[in-house]
């Protein structure tokens, strides 16, 4: 195993020396960089806010709360009592 990763770092290493550019690449232009945030203006609205969002939350609480009693359940050492 070790042989193959010495032969191929050897093989890539054997390759030409990449030369530099003359030019660097030309820049995108200005207009393309401009960013629509607006989407997040929509989602700051009142009537979405507070639509659902104690629901979420709840639900997510509950499933955080179930997987904290599974994990525990499952690293808990068995105590001495139950190998009697």
């Amino acid at each position: 195993m070790g042989l193959a990763v010495a032969l191929s770092v050897g093989a890539v290493a054997c390759g030409d020396a990449v030369e530099p550019q003359a030019e660097a690449p030309q820049l995108p232009p200005v207009e393309s960089l401009n960013l629509d945030l607006g989407f997040f203006e929509t989602l700051n609205s009142p009537q979405l806010s507070e639509s659902g969002t104690h629901l979420n939350f709840l639900n997510a609480a509950v499933r955080a709360a179930y997987i904290n009693v599974a994990v525990v359940t499952v690293l808990t050492p068995p105590s001495r009592s139950t190998w009697l």
